[in-house]
């Protein structure tokens, strides 16, 4: 047996058994560590792993009193905080529910109630509302919000801020590694743009914005004609996801499809894109019905993850994989137009989320994919990067 086996051995029996953790344990471990050096050879020997052996089982004999009692209250505790939890954050309803079934906003639902039922001091969030719809961050805030009241300590980083402007406190702008600037709430909120957008944040009252944004017409350049008809699909043994689903797109045109989370925007796309097949109905290109093969041939999709479909060891080895001719010249064009020579040999894992998302964006340019579908493209991007 190895000094590193002899070690995982003793962690693990110190992690298996309730008594890890207690005033008790850690001094009676103190204790043993501090009597018993591991020999400096790689091997250990048989009468020192005998040894080890027998002090852990000493150690292990002080448990059971303790463990007994920790035994007998766990059961009711981790009951009684699961209630609490479930009350508390009105999750009950979700109980018996199977967590592959919940949508992404009932899974964060989940998440925080879990963390809940542990009773920490401190929530700390990783942009909490990615991916999630209208309905869902509203939730979210309001879990946020009885959380607050209840005395906890709440730390948020984001994107989106929308949904916090009536909850938060201080903000902290980070720039280049160190706290740039502090916020108070009233401050924040009301930041003009020429000092908000060149910081890459979002606005606080999207609605406000809204009004300003007038449609603007766009001619047809009639090049390429897609069309979708009584589209519709239905996972094996459950209901519809979605029937009878028509329209058309002429090149040129961005169109927005929208909807709850767990309405089917993914699975719409999954169809379009090739990846799973309707039920019924049939998507054509130029009058041409489109098989799923020949659809994963002329599309290109850019996941909600990224990190899913970026592969290569470089950035510019990433907008040319798989492609069979020189493209050396697509590329270049590529990098440049998504302002991304200077990453060019950088490793797609190293980049930010938008920088990611311009890779995945540049590989299909290169592709020369006539229709590109983006899902939830905004989730955790800043102002820049959107």
């Amino acid at each position: 047996m190895t000094r590193h086996e002899m070690r995982e051995c003793i962690f693990c029996l110190m992690f298996q058994n309730d008594f890890y953790g207690t005033d008790e344990f850690e001094e009676q471990m103190s204790n043993f560590l501090a009597n018993f050096h591991f020999p400096e050879e790689h091997e250990i020997s048989e009468k020192d792993e005998k040894e080890v052996r027998e002090k852990v089982e000493r150690l292990i004999a002080l448990m059971p009193d303790i463990d007994e009692k920790i035994s007998a209250n766990a059961k009711g505790w981790k009951i009684e905080r699961i209630a609490k939890a479930a009350k508390e954050l009105e999750l009950v309803d979700y109980l018996n529910r199977s967590i592959f079934a919940l949508s992404s906003g009932e899974k964060q639902q989940i998440a925080i109630g879990s963390v809940y039922a542990l009773a920490p001091k401190v929530y700390i969030f990783d942009e909490p509302s990615a991916n999630l719809d209208y309905a869902a961050t509203k939730r979210l805030a309001e879990i946020m919000g009885k959380l607050k009241h209840a005395g906890y300590t709440i730390f948020v980083v984001e994107h989106r801020f929308y949904y916090l402007r009536d909850l938060i406190d201080r903000v902290f702008l980070i720039q280049e590694g160190k706290i740039e600037r502090e916020f108070t709430r009233e401050e924040f909120c009301s930041l003009p743009e020429e000092i908000r957008i060149p910081y890459g944040l979002r606005t606080a009252y999207p609605e406000r914005d809204a009004e300003h944004y007038q449609e603007k017409p766009r001619p047809h350049s009639g090049t390429h004609l897609m069309e979708v008809h009584n589209l519709g699909f239905s996972y094996k043994k459950g209901p519809d996801v979605f029937q009878n689903v028509s329209f058309e797109a002429h090149a040129g045109d961005v169109i927005g499809i929208l909807g709850h989370n767990g309405a089917g925007k993914t699975t719409l796309l999954s169809i379009l894109t090739g990846l799973l097949k309707q039920r019924h109905g049939e998507v054509s290109l130029d009058g041409k019905k489109l098989t799923p093969r020949q659809r994963r041939s002329l599309s290109y999709l850019v996941m909600q993850d990224t990190d899913y479909q970026l592969f290569a060891s470089s950035v510019e080895e990433e907008l040319s994989l798989g492609m069979k001719e020189d493209c050396k010249e697509k590329v270049d064009a590529a990098l440049d137009a998504l302002e991304l020579s200077e990453y060019r040999e950088r490793h797609p894992a190293s980049l930010s989320g938008g920088q990611k998302q311009r890779v995945t964006i540049g590989a299909a340019i290169v592709k020369g994919s006539p229709v590109i579908y983006f899902d939830e493209p905004t989730s955790g991007l800043d102002y820049d990067s959107m």
